[in-house]
This record gives structure tokens, C-alpha cells and sequence, in this order.
């Protein structure tokens, strides 16, 4: 009798305690209901859990965590997407993605979802996009958010607004960035500027570069460029600057550390690019992924969450990431529209799904059709859909968030994106950009907490079984 009643208390507390933020069927069990199942598998400090549960019908969720911030962590998340020759992104299901990573770094993968919302017909990503450092779109829909990560235990979640300029030039020892003053201005003493058109300006004491690129609109930064430096020894001097179509120079003023690189270091063939890097709230995040609606800030749930594009449907399928105070980070799919199998939720029901799962910060990835979970569990079968997809399949999608092998050469930077990895700065805190309506992130904390304890107590007392 006494053993039974510690089996129920746990259970129960858990239903009462958490019933505003886990579907109760989540960590206990119902002898009148089979489907209630936890699927639970550690390979490598990757955590992968599979949820079988009730709660408006039958539900599917698929979990997977890593701390990259961890001593001697092996792995580390990354962004990628797939571009073609022209650089225009390539709508790519998150397998191919996974594998393209692989082909381009020679890493492995070991979990995958899908990422950003994006326009169904150019592939283009709708939110704001950072891989490696450096900026590829700047989200423009005030509704939408973005979070950035470093994988140190850093994050920031919010809207992504500043951005700093620099010319990136990348040699055989070195990718370095220098800041650009200036564009179509003189540069100031020991500054460079980045010149795009030229009519006969007159630019004293200037080292000038010219530089070749087939991007159609140069200022749309990232710019890919080589130079096209044919001769050594001295940098004319000339007051004018002409440049072709396709052109553009940097202008470096006076004889300082920076001409001096360049003098050394510029010849026919370098490659550089003109780039953006995150400034502001966002300063030193070299991953940016942009999503919906932030579903957790500061461990406080959002309870305004988007009711737009399905968003209060039951039934739907979602993708979420989230972001521990340990910097543990995890990524989240519940299946959706396939009744009588499945049945999904709403993005209320995420955010709590988010908080239970431990979040400090968590933010709506795309969802619906595009939802996709991939693993990597060591069973002989390698990087797998372990999701079943409302298409059918897997949809084609602009981006994807990936666990991967860490560089070990290169400070723990996995690289990825269109650029080699460079070291990355960060600062003391973690940040915040935006609040969110929401219960107390204390309160959040002591029920996640008692939710916690109870499901261990009643795994103990099973036989290690939920």
C-alpha cells in the first residue's frame, strides 16, 4: 500500500503542477492509454527523447539536446543552407542540407531540423539570417523574431536590427575583417572606405584596391570580389578613380597598419567580400536564426503568442529551439495533421512545451509541412528522419539548424555558411533584446522543477520506466 500511493503522489503532483505547462499524460502513465510512452537514448552528451502522449488527441514529439558550452563538448550548432553557382539559395529537404554540410566540412552530423519560414517560391529566408559572423538577410516583419547563440552559453532573443560594415579579405594564413569607415566617401586618416562608382574623385595620399565581383548589386551585402592587382612594388598614387561596371574599390588614407596589409597581402586574385556583422544586441552571435514568435524570454512563457498564419490551431505541426541558462541547447518537433495518428498543437501549447523542457530562451521555428527531425542514434542507420512529416516527406526548406563535429583546429568553430571559421568574440552576459507577457520566470522555475522531481520519482519507482 505504501508503495503505491509513492507511486501515485509523483504522478499525481506532476498532473496538478504542470498541467498549465506539459500536457498532463507527459511523464506518467495511464494503463487505460498505450499510446503514453518516453523513448530515451544518450549517444556522445547528445540527449534524444521521443514523447508518445495524449492531450487533444494523440501527440508525437521528438527532443533532442547538447551542451556545446560543456567542457571537452565534441559538437557544436550550426546554420547552412544551399546555394548555387550564382549564390541564390536553393530550397533543399534538411537530409540534403545535413549532407551538403558534410560534403563542403567533411563533419558529421548528428541532429537536424528544419529552420527559418521562407517565401515557397524564391527559397529566400524571411527572418533574419547570421552564419558564421556574418549577415545574409536582416529580417524585415516586426511580428517576427530571431536568436542568436554562440555556443559558450550565450544567447540573445529578440529583433536584429543593427549591423557594422567591414571588408573581409581572405588570405592563405588569415580571414581578417576591417571596418569600413566610409562608402563612396574620402576615408579619414588611417580608415578604408569602399568606393562602388567613381567620377573623377579626387583622393589624396590614398592607397587604392580595385576589385572585380559578378554580384548585379554590389551594396547588397555579402559581395564576393578578387583583386585585380596586377603589378608589385608601389601603390600609384593617382588623385582619380575610375572604376568599371562591376567594380569597386577600398581607399585606405596614409601610410598605417591597414595599407600596410594590403601592400603586402592584396594581389592579382585575392578574394574579399564586402559583409555586415551583427551590431547592437546582437554584437558577437556568429548563428542567427530567424523564426515566428518568441516562446520563451528570460524564463518567462510568452503568452501573446502569434494566433496568425495557424498559429492558434490545434493540429499543426512545430519546430522549436531553445536555450538552457547551462547553455545546454535543444531542438524540438511535434508531428501534426495526420489524424487518427497525430494530431499537433497550438503555438500556445509550444511555449509551454518550451519551458517545460527547460528553456531561458526558446523561439517558433517554421512549422506545418516543413516540420523535420533528424538523428543520428548510432544504430547502424546514421542520419535518419525520425519524424513522419504531415507531406509525406520531407519539404524542401531555405535553412536548417545542425549538431556537428567541432573543429578541434580551429578553436572549437565548426564553420559552415560561405566563409572559413574565424574566432569568435563575446562579451560578459547573456542578453535579451525583447519581453515577453507571461507567468514569472520564478514561478516557471519551481513547477518545471517539481515537474521534474515528480517524473524522476516515478521513473525510480517503475523500474526506470515513465
Amino acid at each position: 500500500m505504501r508503495k503505491a500511493f509513492f507511486c501515485f503522489l509523483p504522478a499525481a503532483l506532476a498532473a496538478i503542477v504542470c498541467g498549465a505547462f506539459i500536457p498532463q499524460s507527459v511523464g506518467r502513465v495511464s494503463a487505460e492509454n498505450p499510446v503514453n510512452a518516453v523513448t530515451e537514448k544518450s549517444i556522445n552528451g547528445l540527449t534524444y527523447k521521443k514523447f508518445e502522449y495524449e492531450d487533444n488527441g494523440r501527440q508525437a514529439l521528438f527532443y533532442g539536446e547538447y551542451n556545446p558550452a560543456a567542457e571537452g563538448a565534441e559538437y557544436e550548432f550550426v546554420i547552412h543552407n544551399v546555394k548555387n553557382d550564382a549564390g541564390k539559395i536553393v530550397k533543399t529537404a534538411v537530409s540534403d542540407i545535413a549532407a551538403d554540410y558534410t560534403a563542403k566540412t567533411g563533419k558529421k552530423v548528428t541532429l537536424a531540423t528544419n529552420g527559418d519560414y521562407f517565401d515557397l517560391t524564391s527559397g529566400q529566408n524571411m527572418e533574419s539570417l547570421v552564419m558564421n559572423g556574418v549577415v545574409y538577410t536582416i529580417g524585415s516583419f516586426s511580428t517576427k523574431h530571431c536568436l542568436g547563440f554562440d555556443n559558450n552559453g550565450k544567447a540573445v532573443i529578440g529583433r536584429m536590427t543593427q549591423v557594422s560594415s567591414f571588408l573581409e579579405v581572405q588570405t592563405e594564413k588569415s580571414l581578417t575583417y576591417y571596418p569600413i569607415s566610409a562608402i563612396n566617401q574620402p576615408p579619414e586618416e588611417g580608415r578604408l572606405s569602399v568606393y562602388t562608382s567613381a567620377n573623377n574623385v579626387s583622393l589624396t595620399a590614398c592607397g587604392k584596391y580595385k576589385f572585380k565581383t559578378s554580384d548585379p548589386n554590389v551594396l547588397q551585402f555579402p559581395t564576393a570580389a578578387v583583386s585585380t592587382r596586377m603589378v608589385e612594388g608601389s601603390v600609384t598614387d593617382d588623385k582619380s578613380l575610375t572604376l568599371n561596371s562591376g567594380e569597386f574599390a577600398a581607399v585606405i588614407k596614409g601610410k598605417n597598419e591597414i595599407s600596410r596589409f594590403f601592400y603586402d597581402n592584396i594581389t592579382y586574385g585575392t578574394n574579399v567580400r564586402l559583409v555586415n556583422k551583427p551590431d547592437g544586441e546582437y554584437k558577437d552571435m556568429p548563428w542567427v536564426i530567424g523564426g515566428y514568435s518568441i516562446l520563451v524570454d528570460n524564463g518567462v512563457v510568452n503568452t501573446n503568442v502569434h494566433t496568425d498564419n495557424a498559429g492558434n490551431v490545434w493540429g499543426t505541426p512545430r519546430t522549436f529551439i531553445g536555450v538552457k541558462e547551462d547553455g545546454t541547447m535543444f531542438l524540438a518537433v511535434l508531428d501534426g495533421r495526420q489524424v487518427p495518428y497525430i494530431t499537433g498543437c497550438s503555438v500556445t501549447r509550444e511555449a509551454e512545451l518550451a519551458a517545460y523542457f527547460g528553456a531561458k530562451y526558446a523561439l517558433e521555428l517554421d512549422g506545418g509541412g516543413s516540420s523535420a527531425f533528424l538523428a543520428d542514434l548510432s544504430d547502424g542507420e546514421g542520419l535518419k528522419l525520425r519524424n513522419k512529416p504531415s507531406d509525406g516527406a520531407e519539404r524542401k526548406v531555405s535553412n536548417a539548424v545542425l549538431l556537428v563535429e567541432k573543429d578541434k583546429d580551429n578553436g572549437g568553430n565548426a564553420g559552415g555558411g560561405d566563409i572559413p571559421p574565424e574566432d569568435n568574440k563575446t562579451d560578459d552576459t547573456t542578453k535579451t533584446q525583447s519581453g515577453c507577457k507571461g507567468a514569472a520566470a520564478g514561478l516557471t522555475g519551481i513547477v518545471a522543477g517539481i515537474c521534474c522531481v515528480a517524473a524522476e520519482l516515478l521513473k525510480k519507482r517503475n523500474g526506470g520506466k515513465i
